[in-house]
């Protein structure tokens, strides 16, 4: 848990020295963020790219798993890291971007599923257009089946046209390893309906099992849970101190 490792506000508070406004001003995910609710927006929410910097040079970390809407983020780290490197001596890698390359894997933003222009998000005021990892089978069955598809009625993979769709689409594509590509041609035949009962058996079978175990982890081993908190707050503050002294 970040909150256990109090290197990681100190090291934002170095970097934040280093960091000139110009650069935090440039941040897409601020501007809408603030756009969208402006009486709330506030310091924390502006420097918070530099705190997602801090985390990732703590641990010297070379690549660094990340959506598309935090690539800008990860750029900052890497301008904030040849910064201070150029200024005081070479201490920070130059983190690069973790890439699935194989087509399967072309799931790297899972969109809203009552909006394919906003990702899928827990912050969403609806939760009907996300799917919970402890969602039981009837609710996941329920939000696919209310799910924003179009009246086309048959099943093809066009990003353009059919957004909401394609998004679909890519979530069967991820998980039963089929190219993104070629997911479509598994529904050759297939009504809306019926692809989205197999869509939601797919969804079931793989996240079911997650969710379940979750919720038993939580019930009857939080003990266990407590220990593993604790013993990976003490990893991380080790290398996290070593990085900020």
């Amino acid at each position: 848990m970040q909150s256990h490792v109090p290197a990681h506000t100190e090291m934002q508070w170095f970097l934040s020295s280093l960091t000139p406004l110009s650069w935090l001003n440039k941040m897409i995910q601020f501007k809408e963020k603030k756009s969208a609710n402006d009486k709330h927006s506030s310091l924390s929410l502006y420097s918070y790219p530099v705190l997602m910097a801090a985390d990732i040079l703590l641990y010297q970390a070379s690549h660094v798993p990340v959506g598309e809407d935090q690539t800008q983020h990860l750029e900052l780290s890497r301008d904030i890291a040849e910064r201070f490197n150029r200024i005081f001596g070479d201490l920070f890698p130059q983190p690069q971007k973790l890439i699935f390359e194989d087509s399967v894997y072309q799931c790297n933003r899972v969109m809203s599923l009552s909006n394919a222009e906003k990702k899928m998000s827990k912050s969403d005021k609806s939760a009907k257009s996300i799917i919970n990892l402890i969602d039981e089978p009837d609710i996941i069955r329920l939000k696919i089946r209310k799910a924003k598809t179009d009246s086309h009625g048959t099943i093809s993979y066009d990003p353009i046209d059919r957004p909401e769709l394609a998004n679909l689409l890519r979530i069967y594509g991820a998980l039963s390893g089929i190219p993104v590509e070629k997911v479509h041609q598994v529904f050759e035949g297939d009504n809306m309906f019926s692809f989205k009962e197999k869509l939601s058996n797919a969804l079931i079978d793989k996240v079911c099992p997650i969710g379940e175990k979750a919720l038993d982890l939580c019930a009857n081993h939080e003990d266990m849970l407590l220990d593993v908190v604790d013993a990976g707050a003490k990893k991380a503050n080790e290398a996290a101190e070593r990085t900020l002294a």
